[in-house]
């Protein structure tokens, strides 16, 4: 068993993520700079999508009993939706970033435990940014993954 389960969510996540029939062809990374055509979807995994933004997952621990051999740990994993296309019609990016975001929404409340990862996991905060550039509308989602487990 792991001292610190951080790192073992995040890469859990982005394995199934990768997974779902309703993020096919959506590249879903860890990485705070995934690479993509203008017209490719993103599902980042430990990163809020932001490149200005210094946002990172965090996790604290705490004694879960008197003999302190078990510990509780808590932690928040920034993640994002990035919808993006060559055009400059946002409507059509913000709804696809919507699926993809129901998409993710829907693993973690059918998964809470993260098939055994975790003992329980939730979307606990989000909002969508708008973004409009030379190469067409985007939208980035960001959206939270806090989770708390015995280790």
């Amino acid at each position: 068993m792991a001292d610190v389960a951080l790192p073992g969510v995040v890469s859990a996540l982005v394995l199934a993520f990768q997974g779902l029939s309703g993020l096919a062809g959506v590249l879903v990374d860890d990485s705070s700079s995934p690479s993509g055509s203008a017209s490719k979807d993103i599902v980042t995994i430990g990163d809020d999508g932001d490149p200005e933004s210094d946002t990172v997952a965090t996790y604290e621990q705490e004694w879960a009993n008197f003999s302190q051999t078990r510990a509780k740990e808590t932690g928040s994993i920034p993640c994002a939706v990035i919808a993006q296309s060559g055009s400059t019609k946002i409507d059509s990016v913000r709804v696809r970033a919507g699926v993809l975001l129901n998409v993710c929404a829907a693993y973690v409340k059918a998964n809470p435990t993260l098939d055994g990862q975790v003992s329980s996991m939730r979307l606990s905060a989000g909002d969508m940014m708008p973004v409009q550039t030379d190469l067409g509308a985007a939208i980035i989602a960001p959206f939270t993954i806090t989770y708390w487990t015995q280790i």
